[in-house]
């Protein structure tokens, strides 16, 4: 890290001498006003996330992909997982028989179902959201409804620098509709063939001076994954719904605030630590983002933002009650988390070449119930961190920042990115960026002491008790990324294209033990225990491509494609030594996808909108059971009636098995070895805008 540092120090003051040595000329191509990711995005061509400032996305410092609303709508999608799988470089795993084990990952780092934690900062409108538990995003219950969001900006690699401890892999920024620009109001409803119903209504109003949208979401599925016919798992039933407030308001005309809040519920069928599946489990969550923004002249912007997330868990119709910690003690079959967190930020332009950002946080991360039991766990973190965009010329830009957070966990950690962009033309750019990011250990890998019953009629029939134990010596994990890139945009054409290689160490794992004993009567009673260590260390190296052309004006092609290639490496003692070296020893990591494909096309034609497309996936192994590729064909039809204000959708998820010539109702994906498959899923939506 140290060479990393000296670097990065040499760097700069290279670059700095550039800069006085050079005379003024044009600016590089950012606009001329500050912009927060909450009052984005007049232009469909602007993104901040991962830089704060606004900027065209060709010219942005770091990898990013968006997701157009346009884009949002034509997918089809009702989940959040559905709506990720078109992101190259974004991984999505679904455990058919257990929502908690669902995982969203960037860049193929995903560790298993004995360490559910995505390690991506997910965030509305720049505030993050996450749970307490794991610090990871809950997607099942997310708060807020896929049409509602503007957009959705991916920046993949770390983002420590800026964000912190949970932007270890990247950001998920989840772009609402500002109510101040989008005047609209809408009701979407719809079916799906396997049990699925949904219903959004949101609606938009002016009282005053505020602008305001009132949204409401309900979505429902009893089954939507097919029954298992060997391992006989049930099908899951899931049912949520959200309310939710999004108000913007211009104190003046330099002082302007954002509130969005709001409440969900949701309830499902879960299997939790390999038991058999429960009864319902009860979740409800608060939410409330409060942001500040100030305007002091053509040239200083002062922002104060806040959050508040709390969820409840509800386990008491479930086999959880029977839950003891390690002594034996009862636990109390409910969970309660809360984060909250308020920054301020200052950001200032100075001499036409320097943009500076700061910031200072505080972050405050509680929880109490039966994952702890008869415990309140508190965490505290102190951060501040300073950025700098300089740019050189008309075509050299370079960000460099870093960020120091305190947390009462841990020690101090600091992170730090460097990343440059040059203009070759004006509408071509190449990128390279080199940083750091942390992740400290959760509440619940620092604080677990849990012990449950086990039982196991699928494939032996074994009783007996499984515990997982929390590790109060846990160290942070950490990343390091070097990444190069290309972007261009032509005429009709545009390209991508970004390699990286990546460094882990330390990751958290629970390192599991496994006893069984026969018993006289022939069966078989087990233990299990799971304790959270630090482990091994990945090596990856990968890359990201993306490409489309607009054929005619209605009618465009497009294609990504995201391999990676990792290497995992155990720390293990030299016996020969007695134990005083240590050697590494390398394994292929196989449990991410090698690769990952979409490819398909986009056309709307007087009052028909159509988009299908093919998703590839390659080489997923769980628990060393290699599991089927798969390439689905995948289909959106809409009609527009009545001057466009009504929309009929027809959506086909899985039409076709490319590869597998099973019965596509049964084997048509499985992300996980003990899962049931996902089929066939039709669907019809109507959209009414008002």
């Amino acid at each position: 890290m140290l060479k990393h540092i000296f670097y990065i120090f040499l760097f700069n003051l290279i670059l700095i001498s550039q800069i006085f040595a050079q005379e003024e000329s044009d600016s590089f191509g950012s606009t001329d006003v500050f912009l927060e990711e909450e009052l984005l995005f007049s232009e469909e061509d602007l993104v901040t996330t991962g830089s704060r400032r606004a900027r065209k996305k060709i010219e942005a410092p770091g990898v990013v992909s968006i997701l157009t609303q346009e884009q949002i709508k034509m997918s089809g999608a009702k989940t959040f997982y559905e709506l990720l799988e078109q992101i190259p470089g974004v991984d999505v795993f679904i455990h058919s028989n257990d929502p908690s084990l669902n995982q969203v990952t960037i860049r193929g780092l995903i560790f298993g179902s004995d360490a559910p934690v995505n390690r991506i900062l997910t965030m509305i409108n720049g505030s993050p959201i996450y749970n307490t538990l794991y610090y990871n995003t809950d997607w099942t219950y997310l708060p807020l409804a896929i049409e509602e969001i503007q957009r959705i900006e991916v920046v993949k690699g770390p983002g420590s620098a800026l964000y912190g401890t949970n932007a270890f892999l990247g950001i998920i920024n989840i772009i609402t509709l500002d109510p101040e620009k989008n005047k609209i109001s809408k009701v979407n409803s719809g079916y799906g063939d396997n049990g699925e119903a949904w219903l959004t209504a949101f609606h938009t109003t002016k009282i005053k001076d505020a602008h305001f949208r009132f949204s409401a979401n309900g979505y429902s599925h009893g089954g939507f994954f097919e029954t298992d016919t060997v391992t006989g798992i049930k099908k899951e039933s899931l049912q949520k719904a959200m309310f939710s407030i999004d108000g913007v308001y211009d104190l003046s005309r330099d002082w302007k605030v954002r509130l969005y809040s709001g409440v969900g519920y949701g309830e499902g069928v879960t299997t939790a630590y390999d038991s058999t599946p429960q009864d319902d489990a009860e979740t409800l969550s608060y939410f409330f983002h409060l942001q500040n923004n100030w305007t002091l002249g053509e040239k200083t912007w002062v922002n104060i933002n806040s959050f508040f997330n709390k969820e409840n868990t509800d386990f008491s119709k479930s086999a959880f009650q029977t839950v003891t910690n390690t002594k034996g003690d009862p636990s109390i079959p409910k969970f309660e988390s809360l984060v909250s967190e308020v920054e301020v930020s200052f950001a200032h332009l100075f001499k036409k070449r320097h943009f500076l950002y700061s910031s200072a946080s505080f972050r405050l991360t509680e929880g109490e119930g039966f994952i702890l039991p008869e415990r309140d766990i508190s965490s505290k973190v102190f951060g501040f961190s300073l950025l700098d965009e300089i740019e050189v010329n008309e075509k050299f830009l370079v960000q460099i920042g870093g960020k120091i957070e305190k947390h009462s966990d841990v020690d101090a950690q600091i992170s730090y990115k460097t990343n440059g962009v040059y203009k070759a033309t004006e509408n071509s750019v190449f990128r390279f960026g080199i940083g750091n990011a942390f992740r400290v250990p959760s509440v619940g890998e620092r604080n677990f002491d849990l012990k449950f019953p086990i039982v196991d009629n699928y494939h032996q029939n074994i009783t007996g008790t499984g515990s997982i134990i929390g590790n109060k010596n846990l160290e942070a994990e950490k990343i390091t990324t070097t990444e190069v890139g290309y972007e261009g945009k032509f005429e009709k054409l545009v390209v991508k294209s970004d390699f990286f290689r990546h460094e882990v160490s330390d990751l958290i794992r629970y390192e599991q033990t496994i006893e069984l004993d026969t018993l006289s009567d022939g069966s078989i009673f087990g233990t299990v225990q799971s304790v959270a260590q630090n482990s091994e260390n990945i090596d990856g190296i990968g890359f990201e491509n993306e490409i489309s052309y607009q054929l005619t004006n209605w009618f465009s092609l497009y294609a990504n494609y995201s391999v990676q290639f990792l290497e995992e490496f155990v720390v293990t003692e030299n016996t020969s030594t007695s134990g005083t070296e240590k050697t590494l020893t390398g394994q292929r990591v196989l449990f991410a996808p090698k690769e990952k494909a979409n490819f398909g096309f986009r056309s709307n034609f007087k009052g028909w909108n159509m988009h299908s497309w093919i998703r590839y996936v390659s080489q997923r192994v769980d628990n060393n059971e290699k599991l089927n590729d798969y390439a689905h064909l995948n289909l959106v039809i809409e009609k527009l009636m009545i001057r466009d204000k009504v929309a009929v959708s027809f959506i086909g998820y899985r039409l076709l098995d490319l590869l597998n010539d099973d019965d596509v109702t049964k084997v048509s994906r499985k992300d996980f070895a003990d899962g049931a498959s996902l089929g066939r899923d039709l669907r019809i939506n109507v959209e009414v805008k008002f």
